[in-house]
């Protein structure tokens, strides 16, 4: 199943959807560059506030979001509570993108239903592997690729 899982529709590799959420508009740049780039199959999407998220999320099929906490109106603990509220976006994984690095704001972006949680300035390596790692554990993204070259292949 994994295999069907790595595949689109088409039958040609899937691809993904990221949602980045963050004030800042150099960081969502930033961000965009670092995933378009990472040879991962990454489309990327931007948005500018919590607020403008939920309503994208609650529209639109997104695959990843990648979410800052400190923004105005709505920060992003009360965006990952909602979204965790709503059976439409429950399932979606949640990274959060944050200059909080306290252990309080860490316990909070966990217990507000985060996925995953890195502190701001991070290594782009660290990103990448994390946000790898998030797909290959939630959509099965790369088994096929690691089992052929443990010589090893999936029942489909």
């Amino acid at each position: 199943m994994a295999s069907t899982m790595n595949k689109g529709q088409s039958g040609l590799p899937r691809r993904f959807r990221a949602l980045v959420v963050d004030d800042e508009r150099d960081f969502r740049h930033l961000m965009t560059l670092f995933l378009q780039r990472s040879g991962m199959p990454i489309d990327v999407e931007a948005v500018s506030n919590g607020a403008e998220a939920v309503t994208r999320l609650s529209s639109e099929p997104f695959d990843l979001i990648l979410l800052d906490i400190m923004m105005p109106e709505m920060d992003g603990f009360e965006v990952c509570t909602r979204l965790r509220s709503d059976a439409r976006t429950r399932p979606i994984p949640i990274l959060m993108l944050t200059a909080r690095d306290e252990s309080t704001d860490r316990t909070r972006g966990f217990l507000a239903g985060t996925d995953d949680y890195l502190a701001k300035p991070f290594d782009r390596g660290e990103l990448l592997a994390r946000v790898r790692r998030i797909l290959q554990r939630t959509y099965g993204y790369g088994e096929a690729a690691a089992a052929n070259e443990r010589g090893t292949t999936r029942a489909i």
